[in-house]
């Protein structure tokens, strides 16, 4: 296997040719309607990429989120071993593990996420398995901006830090509303390392909102 990293901003070329005026030389022509597609729940398009005998096509669509989500590893079996990935690709698959449509927030209701069924060159920084976008390295990491590259400062020596972690970000990844939000991986993540939570659901006094405790081996 080959490493990968994105170049120093400071060493890549940033003259190009000039391009011609729009609708002028290689540019003449009319820009095709894209026809987006208007439907907020990403995965009824999303699983339109996998085959039709797939679990991704065959298993019924989810209809509500307002409920604690169903977590199982029972679709996850294809690429764990003994609670670990053993197969990455395969992980990242969408098309065997149909209970994702309710337990990511992109898949329920992404924040800017376009889909259409015309054929045009789309360009992105990231894409799902299913998905044909052409990808290209987010802009933001080349514009140097201190908040996504961190200005090389990475807080005190290691034997200094205490072991703690504190969440810092928004609860971006999808549209989260009062009826979605327990879909909602970012959600998931602080309620699974909130050790009061977790100790009142093993306890029996509360219930897990959006997440669900171990399966007993």
């Amino acid at each position: 296997s080959h490493t990968r990293k994105l170049p120093n901003a400071a060493k890549t070329v940033n003259r190009f040719h000039s391009w011609p005026e729009p609708k002028t030389g290689f540019l003449a022509g009319d820009i095709i309607d894209k026809n987006w597609e208007k439907d907020e729940f990403y995965w009824k398009i999303v699983r339109r990429g996998c085959p039709p005998n797939s679990l991704a096509r065959t298993t019924e669509l989810q209809s509500s989120f307002q409920e604690p989500p169903t977590i199982s590893n029972t679709y996850a079996e294809p690429h764990f071993y003994k609670g670990y990935v053993s197969n990455y690709t395969k992980s990242i698959q969408v098309c065997h593990q149909p209970d994702l449509q309710g337990l990511e927030g992109l898949l329920i209701r992404p924040l800017s996420t376009k889909s259409t069924k015309v054929m045009f060159p789309m360009f992105g920084g990231s894409k799902l398995t299913v998905n044909n976008e052409i990808l290209l390295p987010a802009p933001m990491y080349y514009g140097g901006e201190e908040r996504f590259v961190g200005n090389g400062d990475h807080g005190i020596e290691w034997p200094e830090k205490t072991d703690k972690v504190i969440w810092r970000g928004v609860a971006t990844g999808g549209r989260n509303t009062e009826d979605n939000w327990r879909g909602f991986q970012r959600h998931r993540f602080v309620a699974m390392n909130n050790g009061t939570k977790v100790a009142r659901v093993e306890s029996g006094e509360d219930r897990a909102e959006n997440f669900v405790l171990p399966e007993k081996e």
